[in-house]
């Protein structure tokens, strides 16, 4: 199974909802998959995401109060809580052995944890083709654009020749074009304050079916949008995903001709953006990175077949 580490700096909020018995999907002595473990200052954190469930624990190192949260694939609109406590004598936070124990009393108590529906607490909306010209005035879409731009290392241009053919007194190159893009992808909106372990496992399982989806470093970057010492995200809060990408060009032309003698061939490198339009916080998730080739790498990359179909096309005009 592929594990997940989270850096946060969220506090540890103990929330109080209507008491309902949750269906019985822990037994007195629970099997589960121990997440990744991550601490950061005073909060701890132990997340694991799966197929089957999705779970995050959070504990505050200086009041040894913690909460649990998790959901079940089999019933995906159900988020069970528990809060809990630790001595603070016992408290060995890195260790897996303390998560362990942690972890099985969180699952054991079943019978004590609270619930709450995930659609009524958290939603998701994708914006529709009819709001792409919004985007132009989206100040975060510069902003993650740049800060794009600051990884790959490179303004945006246009014309860069990266090969050259000599077909008697003819010259043909491979121009390179490379711009940047942003768009909105996913929204997620928050319609109650939520504990952060509840906020973890709900973002975590609603985007359970995102092919793209990584979530190494996801929380982390939300976390970092909310201010330090925080007991809870507040109602109202929402969050944005960004498509954020870097495209690479390549087409042939006559040198000193304007006719593209070619269709473009492409490379795109994509990552997820994450936004607090509350707080104005934006990142990139560089683990999220992906790579797509038009029509092939494989074309991409062999610019000599690329001068060759140029020149081939360039006889059929003459």
């Amino acid at each position: 199974m592929k594990k997940y580490r989270f850096v946060a700096i969220f506090l540890v909020f103990s929330l109080v909802f209507p008491l309902m018995t949750p269906i019985a999907y822990a037994a007195n002595t629970p099997e589960f998959e121990l997440g990744d473990i991550y601490v950061s200052g005073e909060n701890a954190f132990c997340a694991y995401r799966s197929n089957d469930y999705v779970y995050c624990a959070h504990i505050n190192t200086t009041s040894a109060a913690g909460s649990f949260s998790v959901i079940y694939t089999s019933n995906p609109d159900m988020i069970y809580e528990y809060a809990f406590s630790v001595e603070p004598a016992s408290m060995a936070v890195e260790s897996t052995d303390f998560w362990d124990a942690v972890l099985s009393e969180c699952f054991s108590n079943s019978t004590q944890w609270n619930t709450r529906s995930l659609s009524s607490s958290i939603s998701v909306s994708t914006p529709s083709a009819g709001d792409a010209q919004t985007y132009a005035a989206d100040p975060y879409v510069s902003q993650l654009t740049q800060k794009l731009q600051n990884i790959v290392g490179t303004a945006p241009y246009t014309g860069s020749i990266v090969a050259t053919a000599y077909k008697g007194s003819l010259i043909f190159h491979v121009y390179q074009d490379l711009a940047y893009y942003a768009s909105v992808a996913n929204l997620f909106q928050l319609a109650q304050a939520m504990s952060v372990a509840s906020f973890i496992t709900g973002v975590l399982a609603l985007a359970l079916d995102w092919d793209d989806f990584d979530s190494t470093t996801l929380l982390s970057i939300l976390s970092l949008g909310f201010a330090a010492g925080s007991m809870i995200i507040g109602a109202g809060t929402t969050v944005k995903v960004y498509n954020v990408s870097v495209k690479w060009d390549r087409y042939v032309k006559r040198k000193d001709s304007s006719i593209w003698l070619t269709e473009a061939t492409q490379c795109t490198i994509s990552y997820l953006g994450y936004v607090n339009p509350n707080n104005g916080y934006c990142e990139i998730d560089t683990g999220s990175r992906s790579a797509a080739y038009v029509p092939s790498q494989a074309y991409y990359n062999d610019t000599a077949a690329l001068l060759e179909k140029g020149y081939q096309y360039y006889l059929t005009l003459q």
